[in-house]
């Protein structure tokens, strides 16, 4: 059987969003074994993975040489190798393993030029996903109806769903991609009658009557989390893919990024709320810290009203 090596060190939605195409390519191509590299922290990703044979995780505070070492000599055994990275860290396999290496196009020139020119929307209408499975289709066959058939998935041995609990994710890579109405969102919340978990990584204060992980989950530990939710309320970041692998009701919070990057959910019982009004959108291919019109408007105008309307329907 020929083997087969996926390249996917970070960052944690960029390797979740990898099961799905990996599970749609072994139910296409079941003769050939599957493994997967990434960062330590990851591997957890793809725990129960059926489709995958091995998960090989590496240090990512390993210095370049030593890094680049342990990447050539897990690859050299491999007769495809899938390099959905494509950076730095994997740039110089394309010439060591040309005959077998294969990539993913990102769209990095045409995304830059979308965001600074608003050029080339109309060449920017693929999912990531779609982007990733058209690395694979150049080793085997791959069909699939629509983009659901690609959704990703993350494998546990049930599905909990503890009535009326609702995830918060209010943090996110970058200061614009951050929502910050998280506390007048639990209050309205609480006054419903639903429990609230906060999860990810930042500063949030105490809020009586809702469970504070903030700062205090694992992977695991947050993957545990978001299967025992009914609804998931994030911004646009890893534990928002984690929760659609999860097949959990997702409230996305779309600031400063939009669908032409990529990253956008297309998947069912997912729903974005964004502002669609500001010209200024995107404003960075992966966010900035400070918004650069100095108004904010792309969060600060999508109001704790507006999700619990938007619950309200989707409840009802």
């Amino acid at each position: 059987m020929k083997r087969l090596l996926v390249i996917r060190f970070s960052s944690l939605g960029d390797v979740v969003l990898v099961t799905g195409v990996i599970r749609l390519f072994k139910e296409n191509n079941s003769n050939i074994i599957i493994d997967i590299l990434t960062f330590d922290e990851y591997k957890d990703v793809f725990k129960n993975h059926p489709s995958i044979s091995e998960v090989i995780s590496i240090d990512r505070k390993l210095l370049y040489f030593k890094f680049f070492k342990k990447i050539v000599n897990v690859t050299q055994n491999y007769d495809y190798i899938v390099d959905l990275q494509k950076n730095i860290k994997t740039l110089p396999l394309s010439v060591i393993r040309f005959s077998n290496y294969y990539s993913c196009n990102k769209f990095s020139f045409k995304r830059r030029l979308f965001v600074h020119f608003k050029m080339c929307k109309s060449k920017l209408n693929t999912h990531i996903t779609e982007r990733y499975i058209e690395a694979f289709s150049k080793i085997g066959e791959v069909f699939y109806n629509n983009i659901e058939d690609l959704r990703p998935v993350i494998y546990m041995d049930k599905k909990d769903n503890v009535k009326k609990r609702i995830i918060l994710h209010p943090f996110a890579s970058k200061k614009t991609k951050e929502w910050p109405y998280a506390y007048d969102l639990l209050r309205l919340l609480k006054n419903e009658g639903y429990d609230v978990v906060i999860v990810g990584k930042g500063n949030f204060q105490a809020f009586k009557g809702a469970i504070n992980f903030a700062n205090k989950t694992e992977l695991q530990e947050l993957i545990y989390e978001i299967n025992k939710a009914v609804i998931i309320i994030s911004t646009d970041s890893g534990p928002m893919h984690l929760a659609i692998a999860l097949n959990k009701i997702v409230i996305a919070i779309f600031g400063s990024t939009t669908k032409e990057l990529g990253f956008y959910p297309p998947f069912k019982s997912t729903y974005v709320i964004e502002n669609k009004e500001l010209s200024c959108r995107p404003c960075h291919v992966h966010g900035r810290n400070n918004c650069p019109q100095k108004h904010f408007k792309c969060m600060k105008e999508i109001y704790p009203e507006n999700v619990m309307e938007l619950i309200a329907t989707i409840t009802s």
